[in-house]
């Protein structure tokens, strides 16, 4: 089954929807966020999500990126993180819970924020 999980990942997906969810309710992570999620058959995983920024102090803000290694148990995707842009997350774990639906992935990352909610699109095998 583990090999059929990784099948089912494989791919290029397009960012449609990242929100977070707290004790406030569930709110757009920042405003027209857009992104690109790539998952290898050999094991990788490279993300870049982008959005609006009104000034070069707010860029570095606007922007979320990491790449390194995924494996798969049978309800978590879990990245070890060796390159990102926010150079703390670099040897950090990530685990995703996930659901695929079709063509459509959902990732929730959990934090001291709350829940973090992104859904992506399959747009290449």
């Amino acid at each position: 089954m583990r090999v059929k999980m990784e099948k089912n990942i494989v791919g290029t997906w397009i960012l449609k929807k990242f929100q977070i969810k707290n004790n406030d309710g569930i709110r757009d992570w920042r405003s027209n966020s857009h992104g690109t999620l790539i998952y290898t058959s050999d094991g990788y995983v490279s993300v870049n999500i982008n959005s609006d920024f009104k000034n070069n102090d707010e860029y570095m803000d606007s922007i979320l990126s990491y790449s390194g290694k995924y494996k798969m148990t049978e309800n978590k995707i879990i990245h070890t993180v060796t390159n990102a842009s926010l150079f703390e997350r670099i040897g950090k774990i990530m685990e995703r819970d996930y659901l695929i639906d079709g063509n459509i992935l959902t990732l929730i990352g959990k934090g001291d924020f709350g829940e973090a909610i992104l859904q992506w699109e399959r747009v290449a095998n």
